[in-house]
């Protein structure tokens, strides 16, 4: 009994020393999970009160990103924040004693993108400082994050409005006579004060099909348009397709992206004799969410009599269409932003 109670109690300390050396600080911060933070100590400034961007105006962020001057008494923590009137914003945070390190590539965190001619206030504050200093910066293109299909903010908004080149399918949400309660096929712009319209991800227009399945045959409209995509890669596994899509909370919305290929290489793409892929997707959400698609997932349209070979060079035409599932359905597609991407989806913020 004695030898077993001692060797408990060695037991116990060989755990309890391994317990204390392992709880010892690391003697590296570099490898302590998560951020350092450094209070302002009192006295604390911003050398000359200065704080610039550069640049400020008509940034082109396809061409450059934004350096920030700012100069502390001491080594702090700091909080850059970069907000958009529309809602866009980013935010930087490190230990430093100045932001030397910081650029501006034009992202955002969150939903909200940085647009064309959007004006962006810059604030720096820090942590343990009552210190606030301000800037005003001015974006002319905005980040490019790949092949965008169409932003809708050059398109007039309304019901049949399309975006140059686009043309609708022509069916149960295509009517002449307006009822936009009933059915509408086309571009809407966002308006605070209109509770009807929804704010997109970028801008302040967006396009929507809605109606009903009047001959319950699943499909209801659609919108596209034929343009030569210019995709600059054959790897079906590294090009995404990616949309803002925006869910109503009806079971029965459901949307569906067609791709058409020129195959013989003539211009344009031609029904039925040409490759035509498909991607539908239930609308199973509420509010805003991104849709991404890799090109090698798109399936082929039966009908068609292309040469059954996903070539994403030949891209020639696109449709967003409207369907409803089950058959019969009111349902609706909307949807901001598309636009292909290569090597990965697009990112979220």
């Amino acid at each position: 009994m004695n030898r077993f109670r001692k060797n408990v109690l060695l037991g116990f300390s060989a755990i309890a020393v391994i317990f204390s050396v392992s709880c010892k600080r690391d003697k590296h911060p570099e490898n302590l999970i998560g951020p350092e933070y450094k209070n302002a100590d009192p006295g604390f400034y911003v050398v000359n009160n200065s704080f610039t961007a550069a640049p400020s105006d008509l940034i082109d962020f396809t061409k450059t990103q934004v350096g920030f001057n700012a100069q502390f008494s001491q080594e702090v923590t700091y909080f850059l924040t970069l907000r958009s009137e529309k809602g866009a914003s980013v935010t930087f945070t490190d230990k430093a004693a100045d932001l030397s390190k910081v650029k501006w590539d034009g992202g955002h965190n969150g939903l909200y993108f940085f647009n064309a001619n959007d004006k962006v206030f810059a604030e720096l504050s820090f942590l343990g400082s009552n210190v606030k200093l301000q800037d005003t910066l001015t974006v002319k293109t905005p980040k490019s994050y790949g092949r965008l299909v169409e932003d809708f903010e050059a398109a007039t908004p309304g019901h049949l409005k399309f975006p140059a080149g686009w043309y609708t399918f022509g069916k149960e949400a295509s009517a002449k006579a307006v009822d936009e309660d009933k059915y509408y096929n086309g571009v809407v712009a966002f308006a605070a004060n209109n509770p009807k319209t929804i704010q997109p991800p970028s801008g302040i227009k967006y396009f929507k099909v809605m109606g009903t399945d009047a001959n319950v045959d699943f499909f209801i409209d659609g919108a596209g348009f034929i343009s030569r995509l210019n995709l600059v890669t054959a790897n079906t596994d590294s090009i995404y397709f990616n949309m803002f899509v925006y869910g109503t909370g009806n079971v029965s919305d459901k949307g569906s992206i067609k791709i058409g290929e020129d195959d013989n290489g003539k211009g344009g793409v031609q029904d039925l004799v040409e490759d035509e892929l498909f991607y539908d997707f239930k609308i199973n959400w509420t509010g805003w969410k991104l849709v991404s698609v890799k090109y090698s997932d798109f399936s082929f349209t039966a009908a068609n009599t292309g040469n059954r070979i996903r070539e994403p060079k030949k891209a020639g035409k696109m449709g967003f269409a409207l369907l409803s599932d089950p058959s019969g359905a009111k349902t609706s597609l909307i949807f901001d932003y598309p636009i292909f991407t290569y090597g990965k989806p697009l990112p979220q913020n």
